[in-house]
């Protein structure tokens, strides 16, 4: 009997440098289940007690609903457009466009049509 495990089970996670191609990185989340499935498809790139680096591929009209992180975060639009609404006040961002979130800062993220997204959080 063989034991599959997930591809990224044996992923490395933390090391003193990592280099990622993106658009292999954005392939990859676009083929597995996940993405036939659900209306999103993230993959933690690296993880470190100081840092997370995400990246998150979004189909249209998908929401992430009012959330808020400890620490500082990027969103960095890799393609797409995204509408981040803070608590009544909305912002639109496109891809190649980043926005900066302060600490415990309440925000909810749409895709306004399918997009890739780049986050950083800060511990």
């Amino acid at each position: 009997m063989t034991i599959q495990t997930h591809p990224r089970a044996e992923r490395t996670l933390s090391a003193p440098w990592l280099l990622f191609k993106i658009s292999e990185q954005v392939d990859r989340l676009k083929r597995e289940p996940e993405w036939q499935q659900d209306d999103h498809n993230t993959i933690t790139l690296m993880k470190t007690p100081g840092m997370t680096v995400v990246l998150t591929a979004l189909k249209a009209g998908s929401v992430m609903h009012e959330h808020q992180a400890s620490g500082p975060v990027t969103i960095h639009v890799i393609s797409g457009k995204i509408g981040i609404d803070f608590v009544g006040e909305c912002v639109e961002v496109c891809g190649g466009e980043l926005v900066t979130v302060d600490p415990l800062v309440a925000h909810e993220v749409k895709a306004l049509e399918e997009s890739v997204v780049l986050l950083t959080v800060g511990q």
